[in-house]
């Protein structure tokens, strides 16, 4: 395309690693507010277990309601029209706040188990991207699939850079138009919090989340009638 610069990663073939890499402190900007901190001045550590009280009722349980199967936790549980987190996953989930109060989710309500009961591996698949591509998300506690481990797997496995190969497998022209738009669309996003980052981002060429063409609106996940297929849902 002239007049553009298109920057894809050098390795030669798909990445398909099954586990995603935590990251380090030297990843995150800001490491300190990382979903928020009690230091940050948008912090506010919203219960979402009813405390006991005399007279009150039971502890609310923030898992989805199901009479089998696994519940999922209350900010992955699908909603198109009332998802439970605001999550651009363009941006790092440091950005992303509860939809009812705009706040940061608590760092131990981000501890939880993502699922009820407990599970210790969890693939997702992605509507309308490659197979391939599925997001395999590991304790990072070493036991359980904890929300802030669903939340940083999507963020990372999305920001995979794209080999030429699997650029150049885009065969409709208006297909490769909405990625590229995509593409310049999140580094000058970034670039409005911070231009040397948005830079950075610019240079770090085309990656997974640019095929879906600007749909990076986290809607939640889905649990198919299997049981065991899992689904995240973006608009």
């Amino acid at each position: 395309m002239p007049g553009k610069h298109v920057r894809f990663a050098t390795l030669p073939t798909l990445h398909t690693t099954s586990t995603v890499t935590p990251p380090s402190p030297s990843r995150l900007s800001h490491s300190s507010h990382y979903y928020g901190s009690p230091h940050s001045p948008s912090y506010h550590d919203h219960r979402h277990h009813s405390e006991s009280r005399h007279g009150s009722t039971s502890p609310r349980s923030p898992y989805s309601y199901s009479s089998r199967g696994p519940q999922l936790h209350k900010y992955l549980v699908y909603s198109h029209s009332h998802p439970g987190v605001r999550f651009d996953v363009r941006l790092p989930p440091s950005t992303m706040t509860i939809s009812s109060s705009s706040t940061y989710i608590p760092q131990r309500t981000l501890s939880e188990p993502a699922i009820s009961p407990p599970v210790a591996s969890l693939t997702l698949s992605i509507p309308h991207l490659s197979p391939h591509w599925r997001i395999f998300v590991t304790p990072s506690n070493g036991v359980f699939i904890t929300l802030r481990d669903v939340f940083d797997a999507v963020y990372y496995t999305l920001r995979t850079r794209i080999t030429e190969s699997e650029y150049r497998s885009i065969r409709s022209p208006d297909d490769l138009k909405r990625v590229n738009r995509a593409y310049v669309d999140r580094y000058r996003k970034v670039g409005e919090r911070d231009r040397y980052v948005g830079e950075a981002e610019k240079q770090g060429g085309v990656r997974r989340v640019d095929f879906l063409a600007g749909h990076t609106r986290f809607e939640g996940i889905s649990v198919m009638s299997d049981g065991r297929t899992y689904v995240l849902h973006m608009s």
